[in-house]
């Protein structure tokens, strides 16, 4: 889609990190997010369609 038709245009992002302790395995299932490591590294505003309604607020628009 050109951008003049595009209804959604990324232009801010949210960028975290956490650590998870694998208990030395492959199996995802008994992974543990470790407690205190969650860290936001980039908070640039939240992209506008984050709490768009997609039938209300995109969809009805575009289709009419």
């Amino acid at each position: 889609m050109p951008p003049a038709t595009s209804p959604l245009r990324p232009r801010r992002r949210l960028v975290y990190t956490f650590q998870v302790d694998t208990q030395g395995d492959t199996d995802l299932d008994n992974d543990v997010f470790i407690d205190g490591s969650f860290s936001v590294l980039a908070d640039n505003g939240r992209h506008p369609a984050f709490y768009a309604d997609f039938c209300q607020d995109i969809a009805i628009p575009l289709l009419g």
